[in-house]
C-alpha cells in the first residue's frame, strides 16, 4: 500500500494503461471510448464495455461491467416519455455471474505492475462472459427469444424491475410478438411487485405511458 497520493501524472498514465490493455483484448477494431465505457455499434445494437475508475487519492478503484444498447428500443422508451434529449441508457446490463462464477468485477491499481496482475483476469472475462453475453443478445429477435418467451427467468439481465419490464415490451412490440397483450399485465405486476415502493408511482404512470404509445403509435419503418 502507498503512503503518498498519487500524483496527476501517475494517475494519467494508470488510466491510461488500464484502457490500453483492455482494448487489446476486445474483440474486433474500432471500439470507441468515452463516458467510462468502451463501445462498438454494429446496426441498431451497441455492444458496451464499462469500465469506470474512481480516484482513492492512493489508488484507483476500477470497476467493470457488460452491456447491450439497442438505438432502436432506446428511442422508443425517449418518444413515449416525452423526453426533449437523447438517452444513453443500457438496453441490458449483462449478469456476468451466468458466465463466470465468483468474477472480479472491480480492480484495485495504483502501480503499472498491478495492471500486469489483473490482465488475465480482464481477458478472461472479455472472452468468458462479454462476448457469449454479446453474441446471445446479438438483435432485438433475441432478446425477445430470452425475455419473452421465457418470462420467469431475470437472470439475463441486472436492471432494475421497471428498466426490464419496459424494454421486454418494446423488445416484443419490435419482434412483432403475437403475446404483447398478455405480457403488459404480467410486466406491469413485476413493477408493483419488485420496483422500490418509493419509486412505485412514478415508475407505473411511466410504464402505463409507454403501453399507451405502443398501442397507439406505429412503430417507424426505420425502427424495424
Amino acid at each position: 500500500m502507498r503512503s503518498k497520493p498519487l500524483t496527476w501524472g501517475e494517475k494519467r498514465e494508470l488510466f491510461e494503461s488500464f484502457n490500453r490493455m483492455v482494448r487489446k483484448h476486445l474483440p474486433e477494431a474500432d471500439w470507441k471510448y468515452g463516458r467510462s465505457q468502451f463501445t462498438k455499434l454494429s446496426g441498431q445494437c451497441e455492444r458496451i464495455f464499462f469500465a469506470s475508475i474512481t480516484d482513492q487519492e492512493l489508488e484507483l478503484w476500477v470497476d467493470v461491467a457488460v452491456g447491450i444498447r439497442f438505438t432502436d428500443v432506446e428511442e422508443i422508451w425517449r418518444q413515449s416519455q416525452k423526453l426533449d434529449q437523447f438517452t444513453s441508457h443500457w438496453t441490458i446490463e449483462g449478469v456476468v455471474s451466468n458466465y463466470i462464477r465468483n468474477a472480479q468485477l472491480w480492480y484495485q491499481i495504483d502501480r503499472p505492475i498491478d495492471i500486469e496482475f489483473f490482465e488475465p483476469k480482464i481477458c478472461g472475462l472479455i472472452e468468458q462472459a462479454c462476448i457469449p453475453f454479446w453474441n446471445r443478445f446479438a438483435s432485438v429477435a433475441d432478446v425477445d427469444r430470452e425475455w419473452n418467451h421465457r418470462p420467469f427467468e431475470f437472470d439475463h439481465d441486472a436492471t432494475n424491475a421497471l428498466h426490464h419490464a419496459t424494454r421486454s415490451l418494446i423488445v416484443a412490440k419490435l419482434a412483432k410478438n403475437p403475446k404483447f397483450e398478455e405480457l403488459v399485465p404480467m410486466r406491469r405486476g413485476e413493477v408493483t411487485r419488485l420496483l422500490d415502493i418509493n419509486l412505485q408511482q412514478k415508475g407505473l404512470e411511466a410504464f402505463d405511458r409507454l403501453v399507451e404509445w405502443l398501442r397507439k403509435e406505429p412503430i417507424p419503418v426505420e425502427l424495424i
